[in-house]
């Protein structure tokens, strides 16, 4: 499907330019130490927004909503704000009835802007039991304040509701009714539903698990049941509302599990679960591509793999001898006593946590991305996990970093060092490495001239614990000599070079 749209032309020239300036140089960084959101509580289900825009576009900070258990018959639907360094503020309860909710999903507002995007506009989903029906409930949010709690459904077993925002208060909403997807266009400052249709009156067998994203176009997905019992996964296209463009069934052998749908520099991926091989493995199906090539790129013999989530997706295969490979990822792997995170960084699987036995029901949500520096961002991997007889919310976090830095090695240092440029001297391009012991920390290089004149600002970012490498091209200069000076908290450490031309 041919794209003249001048925002997704004007991205995509963009998307080229990052890629010959910094996409080279993005860096592998450890996933830093378990942080604790929430204890003391029974949180479950935590979702951050849904991803519907490429890499690069980050947030000053991100919702991640969840459920609140406070027994077996009510909970509670809360969100908090989450940033740099984790949770921002205290938590915001969006009910407080005594009836129960469930499968709680956000979305917020976002746009082409490189530089930090502040979240204006959000509608937090769930559905609330009412008289043993399940009905779908909105509250909006807009410039730091949430208006009242809305029904959008009040019919009978309403199910699996999100969405996506379009444009200032305005969201599209897909969930499942009875057997059936129903999507809805909504203006969430007025609660005027402007387009209202199901999706699946030619299906005759049930429709499950709808997901939504409108990257480009707008794409539906969700899984249908099959003869056999077991679930396909269909796709609607459509370029633009009320007109569905296209229709197909992109996963059919095995049972398949609907994970929804992923962005890597412009092309759309739609993600999904399937024991086609036995174990249930993670396949991806390009959108736009005909006919649908499937490719299986993450699979364990002995072990069952669920809640995909991908920074830049996706995480590892080949396509016509290319390999692709995402910023970083997390899963969950079941095996047949323990349920562990996953965390991986491009085509690596980095690290672990072990979530619990086999028997409990863990999900884990990868936020969209957090501004740090021009091409940086930061990411939270949150979960919940069993400690003391509660499931408090937790969070493991990751550096993206891209720009005139790298990343040399992982293995921690004690202290922070400066090394010597090289080399030196120079002309006109040299080469400082440094260390940074512990974990994640403001780190600045900065280059001044003998006058103590701040000449130059190499970086200002977040680095986690381990070697780096920076470039300073000085071709603007005259000769003569220069100091660098390494500041982190405290401490900083200064030392000379020399620029002859």
């Amino acid at each position: 499907m041919k794209n003249n749209n001048p925002k997704y032309i004007a991205h995509i020239l963009f998307v080229i330019l990052l890629l010959q300036v910094s996409v080279c140089l993005s860096q592998v960084t450890p996933w830093n130490p378990v942080k604790t959101f929430t204890s003391g509580f029974n949180d479950r289900n935590p979702s951050f927004g849904n991803k519907v825009e490429p890499v690069g576009y980050a947030y000053h900070w991100e919702f991640l909503i969840f459920e609140r258990m406070v027994n077996d018959s009510v909970s509670q639907i809360c969100v908090l704000k989450i940033g740099l360094k984790g949770v921002m503020d205290s938590v915001f309860y969006l009910t407080s009835n005594l009836n129960k909710k469930r499968n709680a999903s956000i979305s917020y507002n976002n746009g082409y802007n490189f530089g930090g995007i502040p979240i204006t506009n959000s509608l937090a989903l769930w559905e609330e039991e009412v008289d043993d029906n399940w009905k779908v409930m909105g509250r909006y949010y807009h410039i730091d304040s949430w208006g009242d709690p809305f029904i959008i459904d009040s019919s009978v077993n309403n199910a699996s509701a999100n969405s996506v925002h379009t444009d200032s208060s305005k969201f599209i909403l897909v969930y499942q009714k009875n057997s059936d997807i129903i999507l809805k266009k909504i203006n969430a400052l007025n609660e005027i539903i402007t387009i209202d249709t199901n999706l699946t009156t030619y299906q005759n067998n049930d429709c499950k698990n709808p997901r939504i994203s409108k990257a480009y176009f707008i794409y539906i997905s969700y899984e249908r049941k099959k003869n056999t019992g077991d679930y396909a996964i269909d796709l609607i296209t459509s370029g633009g509302l009320p007109v569905l463009n296209y229709r197909d069934t992109v996963a059919y052998e095995g049972n398949n599990i609907n994970y929804g749908f992923s962005v890597q520099w412009g092309v759309e991926f739609m993600i999904f679960g399937s024991n086609r091989s036995g174990n249930y493995n993670f396949y991806s199906t390009e959108i736009g591509t005909s006919p649908f090539h499937q490719n299986l790129f993450i699979s364990y013999n002995a072990s069952d793999l669920y809640d995909f989530n991908s920074y830049n997706f996706p995480f590892v295969f080949n396509r016509n001898g290319q390999d692709y490979f995402s910023y970083a990822s997390c899963f969950i792997k079941k095996d047949s006593d323990t349920q562990k995170i996953i965390f991986g960084n491009y085509n690596l699987i980095t690290d672990s946590t072990v979530l619990g036995d086999t028997g409990i029901n863990f999900n884990v949500t990868l936020n969209n991305g957090l501004k740090i520096n021009q091409g940086d961002v930061f990411l939270w991997a949150v979960f919940n996990k069993d400690s003391a007889g509660y499931s408090g919310l937790y969070g493991r976090s990751n550096l993206i970093i891209t720009g005139n830095i790298v990343r040399t090695g992982n293995e921690i240092p004690n202290s922070i060092t400066l090394h010597q440029n090289y080399p030196n001297p120079f002309n006109p391009i040299t080469k400082i490495k440094f260390d940074v012991p512990g974990n994640t920390a403001d780190v600045r290089l900065i280059i001044y001239d003998q006058l103590g004149k701040e000449v130059e600002l190499l970086f200002d970012k977040k680095l986690s614990g381990g070697s780096y490498e920076a470039t300073w091209n000085a071709g603007d200069l005259p000769s003569g000599v220069y100091f660098y000076k390494l500041i982190s908290g405290d401490l900083s450490i200064t030392k000379k070079l020399m620029l002859i031309k």
